[in-house]
């Protein structure tokens, strides 16, 4: 009697967990990642599962900045995927990433009416990735070579602003849309930054 509660109990938990995204397990190297499991499977990132981070990042970089972007533990999740990145000797694939995000074009610039106001969400979402990923390049600088040739960009002078070289993409923006991209970049980056 005892047994087949149990086993009840089990399969229950079992079907919660697999209705609910938020309580799925972190991604093995034969589970794909999928844009609302990102932030959960940045938990314990390890070799083995960066390639599925990875190819979920590649696969839609906008869905997954907007996850970041406006998800509880957005920023923590963006922390240890870019220092995982820098670690694991993919700087350049991080920054074919963000080149991707900030190189959206008109997009980025396009407007969208919510409760009776105008915001700029692709805007707001390139800054606050591209905040967050400066704030951990600026505790590894060694990384910006090939950070740099990834974003198909020339790296910093040593002397450079990084925050004013990773938000050189934005200036060509709109004045609404570059002030959505720098309120998102400075929130992300004073966030993230360990000081």
């Amino acid at each position: 009697m005892r047994s087949s509660r149990l086993i009840l109990i089990a399969a229950t938990a079992m079907f919660m967990m697999a209705c609910n995204p938020d309580h799925a397990a972190p991604a093995s190297p034969a589970q794909p990642v999928s844009t609302e499991g990102f932030i959960a499977a940045t938990t314990d990132i390890q070799p083995a599962n960066l390639p599925a981070l990875i190819a979920a990042f590649d696969g839609d970089p906008v869905g997954v900045a907007d996850r970041l972007e406006r998800d509880i533990g957005g920023r923590s999740a963006l922390t240890r995927y870019a220092t995982a990145m820098i670690q694991h000797g993919q700087a350049e694939s991080l920054g074919r990433q963000l080149a991707r995000i900030q190189n959206q074009g008109e997009p980025l610039a396009q407007p969208q009416d919510q409760d009776g106001a105008v915001w700029y969400p692709r805007a707001e979402d390139a800054g606050f990735v591209t905040g967050g990923i400066g704030a951990v390049l600026a505790t590894h600088k060694d990384a910006l070579p090939a950070f740099a040739k990834g974003a198909g960009r020339s790296p910093p002078a040593a002397d450079a602003d990084l925050q004013a070289w990773l938000s050189e993409p934005a200036t060509t923006l709109p004045r609404p849309a570059r002030s959505a991209f720098d309120d998102a970049f400075r929130a992300a980056y004073r966030a993230t930054r360990p000081d």
